[in-house]
Parts: C-alpha cells; structure tokens; sequence
C-alpha cells in the first residue's frame, strides 16, 4: 500500500505500521513452520521463535491473569495478530487524516 503524505510528523508513524506489518508477516510465517514436520526444527524457524514468542508469551501471561486459567496456546496469538491489524488500521487512518 502507498501511502502518500506532506506532514514531516507523519513518517514515524508511516515506520511504526512497517513494523507492525513485518511482525504479523513474520508471525504468519512462524505460525506456519511449526506446522510442519519437516521444518519445525530447523534454524529458520528457531531463529523465528526467537524474534515473535516474546509477544506472545507476553499476551499469554496476561490473559492466563484474567481468566485464572491457562488459555490454549492459539488464543495468545489470535489476540496479538487481532490487536496488531487494528493498531495498523488505526495508525493508517491518523497518518491519512493528518
């Protein structure tokens, strides 16, 4: 998506929806991998695991608090991947209506 604005305060937030979309691509990829037999345990997918558990566990955490109960463990990640398209659309429409 291009995305075409004049206000110089805008490109930070132009970066900040980057981000977002390199996570939830990244975590779509994760997701995908540990699927997989073959791939599960290779270096790619580890190094994956690496970079987008910690959100994960993190959101885990919280929701394991608030339910008083372990949640499954696709709950965490539909939550996160849920949360980062809303925070990008939202992002988009500031950067648009600035």
């Amino acid at each position: 998506m291009i995305i075409r604005t004049t206000n110089i305060l805008a490109g930070p937030l132009v970066i900040l929806v980057w981000a977002i979309d390199i996570y939830i691509f990244l975590a779509c990829i994760r997701l995908i991998l540990s699927r997989l037999p073959s791939t599960r345990n290779s270096q790619f997918c580890q190094g994956l695991k690496l970079f987008t558990d910690p959100l994960a566990e993190i959101v885990h955490r919280y929701l394991q608090k608030y339910r008083h109960e372990s949640p499954p463990t696709w709950m965490s990640w539909t939550v996160l991947i849920i949360a980062g398209v809303i925070a990008r659309h939202f992002l988009i429409w500031i950067i648009v209506s600035v």
